[in-house]
């Protein structure tokens, strides 16, 4: 039995369909932080993360929408760009380092 995988090209994410697509990212480096080893996955969306630092999440998601960080290889997602919300979270949370911060707009 041959394996199938997955080949479709991603649907692109449309910015208003993103939570929260006009906060601010704030990337902040707490000095406890360990960062991510080599070639991984996070550490190629820390590095993207870092890059948009001070941008809306409308259009941090606009930018990995068209030039992936990473892309996984294995799994149902293969092939195709990674969920972006699941990343934020991952960064805003205790196991990511706690590195990003979403800022509401003013007014």
């Amino acid at each position: 039995m041959a394996k199938v995988t997955n080949t479709a090209a991603p649907a692109p994410v449309a910015a208003a369909t993103v939570r929260n697509a006009n906060h601010v990212l704030q990337v902040v480096i707490p000095p406890t932080f360990k960062a991510p080893k080599g070639n991984t996955a996070r550490a190629a969306w820390l590095a993207a993360l870092q890059a948009h630092n001070g941008k809306t999440v409308a259009q941090f998601t606009a930018a990995v929408t068209a030039k992936h960080p990473s892309t996984p290889t294995k799994g149902k997602l293969a092939g195709q760009l990674e969920p972006v919300p699941g990343w934020l979270n991952h960064f805003s949370s205790a196991k990511g380092g706690n590195v990003l911060t979403l800022v509401p707009p003013k007014g």
